[in-house]
């Protein structure tokens, strides 16, 4: 259930989004924390610094940038990036910045009818989610501009969770609630092969 109310929190803030049509959001959890020190960031500089990853990131026509993250796999190739990178799967919805455009494509899908954690989503809509089934290539040759977002991540994180998830006394609002279904699935059962989403035809 926690895994839903999240989803449901984040999608609420992606149709504000879109309804009052800001151009770029920032959006932080409840537990987000701004990373005020770490070897190979100049903090004194952090305004610029900042300015620096977004019109790196507005340059590239960026959509969704992770400014804090879980980093699952490794990042993507991206020769023209300086301040950022191409994520590759990615946990964590900590902090991000969310354009309008962004916005309007993760509401594009059928995903409040086929719920999955918000941040096993966010990855799936960029194309590096592999546990479900991968987009129909045939329809990302025709559409993948209309569909896929344009993902990338800070260089270096500026947000992190209050609290260490491996610490042992921190207890999750989301992995250890309830489960909606009387039968959870178990942490070694695979995910059905056939889940896919449906993009809608018209935003």
């Amino acid at each position: 259930m926690g895994e839903v109310a999240c989803l449901l929190s984040h999608h609420n803030v992606w149709s504000e989004i879109v309804n009052k049509r800001h151009n770029l959001t920032m959006i932080l959890e409840d537990d987000a924390e701004f990373i005020l020190e770490f070897e190979d960031f100049d903090f004194d500089n952090f305004e610029e610094d900042l300015k620096l990853v977004l019109n790196e990131f507005d340059q590239m026509g960026g959509e969704l940038l992770y400014l804090g993250r879980k980093q699952m796999k490794d990042d993507l190739a991206c020769e023209e990036c300086s301040h950022l990178v191409r994520p590759g799967l990615s946990h964590w919805t900590v902090g991000y910045m969310l354009t309008l455009e962004g916005a309007k494509k993760l509401l594009n899908t059928d995903i409040l009818q086929q719920v999955i954690p918000v941040d096993e989503y966010i990855p799936l809509m960029y194309n590096q989610q592999p546990m479900f089934k991968q987009w129909d290539d045939c329809l990302l040759r025709k559409h993948s501009s209309e569909i896929l977002l344009n993902a990338f991540a800070a260089r270096f994180a500026l947000v992190k969770p209050r609290y260490d998830w491996l610490d042992l006394k921190y207890e999750s609002d989301t992995s250890e609630s309830l489960y909606v279904i009387d039968e959870p699935m178990q942490d070694d059962e695979p995910v059905p092969e056939d889940y896919e989403l449906l993009v809608y035809e018209n935003n």
